[in-house]
C-alpha cells in the first residue's frame, strides 16, 4: 500500500482526525482495509456499501437507476467536507479510479491510500466471490485495466 499525502491532518488539543481516500481495483482490499481502520463514528463512504442499503440488493449487482442516485449522494457527503471541518471523526471514501481519488482528496484535504494486491490476487478474489459472479467479467477487465495503466 503506498500513501500520497494531499491534505492536512486536522488536530483538536490531543485529539487528530484524518481523512483519507482509499483507491485500488476491485478486490484489492479497499473495504478491508477500511475497516480494520476505522473507529465507531468514523463516517466512511463505500459506493458498494451504499449501493447494498439502498437497493437492498447484496453484491456488485444493481439496478442502473441506483447509479446516478449513489453519485450524487457520493457528491453531497464531497461537498459538505469541503465545506465542514470534521473535527470528531476520521472520514475515509473509497474509490476505484486513481485519478479520481487524487482529485477527491486535493478537494477534501485527504491523504491518498492506494493498495498495492497484485493483480493475480485480485483476479482470484473476483473469481472466489460469489457476490461478484453477475459482474466478474466486468470488474476482471476493470483490474487488467488498472495495472495495464499503472
Amino acid at each position: 500500500m503506498s500513501r500520497q499525502r494531499v491534505g492536512q491532518q486536522i488536530e483538536e488539543g490531543t485529539v487528530s482526525v484524518n481523512r483519507y481516500v482509499v483507491c485500488g481495483p476491485p478486490a484489492s482490499g479497499k473495504t478491508t482495509w477500511v475497516e480494520g481502520m476505522r473507529k465507531p463514528g468514523d463516517l466512511v463512504w463505500d459506493f458498494d456499501a451504499v449501493a447494498t442499503v439502498l437497493t437492498g440488493i447484496s453484491g456488485h449487482d444493481r439496478p442502473a437507476e441506483a447509479i446516478g442516485i449513489l453519485m450524487a449522494m457520493s457528491s453531497g457527503m464531497i461537498q459538505w467536507l469541503i465545506e465542514e471541518t470534521t473535527r470528531h471523526c476520521n472520514v475515509y471514501m473509497i474509490v476505484v479510479d486513481r485519478e479520481d481519488a487524487r482529485a477527491m482528496a486535493s478537494a477534501i484535504g485527504a491523504e491518498v491510500i492506494t493498495m498495492d494486491t497484485d493483480e493475480a490476487t485480485c483476479l482470484a478474489r473476483i473469481d472466489a466471490d460469489d457476490g461478484r459472479r453477475a459482474v466478474a467479467a466486468r470488474q476482471r477487465e476493470a483490474v487488467r485495466q488498472w495495472f495495464r495503466s499503472s
